[in-house]
């Protein structure tokens, strides 16, 4: 079994603090690839470019989550310590949204505002969705030009990063062999 996780680094002195896992505990989030922070600093974005979506975490919510847990209180059933937290597959619920795409397989991503810009690798395409937490997300695509068909070779290796063919979306052939 492969988890999916992103890694919290204290910038001021360079060192990490924890990693958080990606997956819900019976849904994988395959592939993390982009990722980026709202201007507020207020959201995280990652794509999951196996699982064809964001994930959206209330960055300020992790982070007094993470303080919970170094002041010795009990967040979860598995985290009672800060070494605990990268085992921890409900660590993220309640402050972690995912949003499915309209494209495949994302890539980079940027922020404007609320909106995330996401690069969707297979499908030719930019897909676009507001991240607010007060509207119910409507993701959408933009084509970055005419649909050309797909050759044998770029069909296969659309499949090797496709985690929807896995069990629970856990991995893609490329979680394992980049």
């Amino acid at each position: 079994m492969s988890t999916n996780a992103m890694t919290i680094v204290n910038t001021a002195d360079n060192t990490r603090l924890t990693t958080v896992l990606l997956d819900d505990v019976d849904l994988g989030a395959a592939n993390p690839w982009g990722l980026e922070c709202t201007d507020d600093g207020k959201y995280i974005c990652v794509a999951h470019s196996g699982t064809h979506e964001i994930s959206v975490i209330d960055r300020v919510a992790m982070h007094e989550k993470i303080d919970m847990v170094v002041k010795g209180e009990k967040v979860s059933d598995v985290s009672s310590s800060i070494e605990d937290i990268p085992n921890d597959l409900s660590f993220l619920v309640g402050i972690r949204r995912r949003i499915k795409l309209t494209g495949n397989g994302p890539r980079n991503l940027t922020m404007i505002g609320t909106k995330a810009y996401v690069c969707e690798y297979f499908t030719d395409s930019i897909g676009v969705v507001d991240i607010s937490p007060d509207i119910r997300p409507n993701a959408m695509s933009i084509a970055l030009g005419p649909k050309v068909e797909m050759d044998d070779v770029r069909k296969g290796e659309m499949f090797f990063y496709d985690a929807s063919l896995c069990f629970q979306k856990w991995l893609s052939c490329a979680t394992c062999h980049p």
